[in-house]
Formats: C-alpha cells, structure tokens, sequence
C-alpha cells in the first residue's frame, strides 16, 4: 500500500482502484484482498486524514478514498536518461538541479535591452507534488496556475515534461507593446522599456524599434496581441498618443490658435 499509494490533502482514488491494484499484487498477501482488509490498512496508515466519500452522478455514484494518491511511477532523479532524450528530440536545453530540479532553456528569436531572450521552464520536485514555473525577458508565472494537468497524474514524469514542453512550443509568448521612440510612458504600472530587436528577420531599420513590457508579463499570449497585463500600456500608450493629436491640431485654448487673415 505504501509503495504504491500516498496521502494528498483533497485528491481521490476510486475504491475499486485500490482493490485492482490488490488483485494484482494478492500472492503477496496471507489472505485474499478484499475491501475490508484495505479499509483496515488505510485506517491504520493514515488514520482519519484518509476518508470514503461518494462522488458521481445520482445514478452512477461511486466509493472513492479523499486524502489518498497514487504515487508517480517515477521520480524526476530516476529519468534522467530519459529527460536528456526529451531535450534532444524537443530542441530544448536541459540543465539538471541537485534536489531532483530540471530546467528547460531556449534561445527565442528576438532581443530586448541588448540580451538575448531565452525562455526557462524548470521542474522541481517536492514531497507531495512538482511545480513548474515559466521564465522569460525577466517575468515568471507559475504554470500550474494556467495548465489543467489532472488528466496526467498518473502519468510517469518524462509525460508530462514532453506535455508542458509541447504546450509552450504551440503557444504565443508575449513580446510587450510598442511605444514611440524617445517617450516615456507615464504611468504608476511597474513596467521595463527598451530597444526590442527582431533576430528572425534581417537586420534592418523596420526590425528595431522600443517596446515595454508589465512587470506582470504573463508570458503567454493569443497569437497576434501581447498579454492582459501589457495591454494596460499599450492602451496608455494610445491615449497619450491621441492626447498629443489633439493638442496639435485644436485642442489649445482659443488665444493660442492662429487667427485666420
């Protein structure tokens, strides 16, 4: 039970599961596995942190353990192997941290303040869990804040490193919002400014131009628009743009326009 299962505060495991998993290993056992001798074993392991509720619909509700998780068939320190071949075939970087910690580099195909970008994503393992966090131009998000990755909980590590690999190969990252050259953008929103340079494409004039990131960049974004939080500066930056317009054309007072002849 021990090897196979563990205690998570608010996760589920379906009864019949446990008693699968006990028709699978029972020439270990002195007597046949049943139910009844698992419920014995939970409660004597984990005591009341481990529970039977009842979840499914009105017609099909079933028995599950709440407070109880299968354990990953593999730890991030037991695929190192296997991780190497994922960055090989993936094109990422792979960097390996004491402590089970892997980070995933790769060199995007643009500048901004005279560095070239590269974007991280790192995995580290902790006692009941992994988390994942994004890095990118000096912003990081907690992926496991914007990925469903229930479905592959019971996947071994290597899966769901090549799943959040995959993720961020399809996505958009965010590359912050113009703003017209030699301004600054007045505003209370923490933000960084400077020159972005597009590495894709040749290295001409229309490649180079400023541009502003949030301090809050969420990294990801829909193709062809930067993130939530940038749009807040672009909108600033349109409506000073605007203000100046105004300005320029009619909007002073009345004796500082020039009189018609």
């Amino acid at each position: 039970m021990l090897s196979n299962f563990e205690h998570c505060e608010g996760k589920l495991v379906a009864v019949r599961e446990i008693l699968a998993e006990g028709q699978r290993i029972k020439e270990n056992f002195a007597c046949p596995a049943s139910l009844c001798l698992f419920g014995v074993l939970i409660k004597q392991i984990w005591g009341d942190r481990v529970r039977v509720v009842k979840r499914g619909s009105r017609k099909g509700r079933q028995n599950y353990y709440l407070g109880l998780t299968r354990k990953s068939s593999t730890s991030l320190n037991d695929s190192i192997d296997e991780i190497q071949q994922i960055s090989q075939k993936t094109g990422w970087h792979v960097v390996s941290d004491q402590g089970g910690h892997f980070t995933f580099a790769r060199y995007e195909h643009w500048s901004f303040r005279k560095q070239r970008v590269v974007t991280e994503v790192k995995f580290a393992e902790e006692v009941e869990s992994y988390s994942i966090v994004l890095t990118s131009h000096g912003c990081q998000i907690d992926l496991t804040t914007v990925l469903q990755l229930e479905y592959l909980e019971q996947s071994p590590i290597t899966k769901r490193i090549e799943s959040v690999l995959a993720f961020i190969d399809a996505s958009t990252l965010c590359c912050g919002v113009p703003i017209t050259d030699g301004e600054v953008l007045h505003t209370m929103i923490p933000h960084e400014s400077g020159i972005f340079f597009d590495l894709s494409t040749n290295r001409t004039t229309e490649t180079v131009e400023r541009r502003a990131f949030s301090a809050n960049c969420s990294i990801l974004s829909r193709a062809g628009q930067c993130c939530y939080n940038c749009k807040n500066l672009h909108y600033l930056e349109k409506k000073n743009t605007e203000k100046k317009t105004r300005n320029k054309w009619g909007d002073q007072p009345f004796h500082q326009q020039a009189l018609p002849l």
